[in-house]
């Protein structure tokens, strides 16, 4: 029996689709970030995160609903 199970488990193909969708969504924002003209459109850009990054600093639930957006 544990040896089914083994073999089982090993043929399973292993896709760690969180980490596919992070890098997806990096490249991204990389791309969009590329796409500013000039240094102040990239400043605004850097406080605009920063900003959300101070007024959401998880998502937590109960974070998302105390934050007014």
């Amino acid at each position: 029996m544990f040896q089914h199970a083994q073999s089982m488990v090993c043929s399973l193909t292993v896709i760690n689709d969180a980490a596919e969708r992070s890098v997806a969504l990096m490249s991204q924002f990389n791309q969009s970030i590329t796409g500013t003209k000039n240094e102040a459109e990239m400043q605004t850009l850097l406080h605009v995160v920063a900003d959300h990054r101070r007024r959401l600093p998880d998502t937590h639930k109960s974070t998302l609903k105390a934050t007014s957006v």
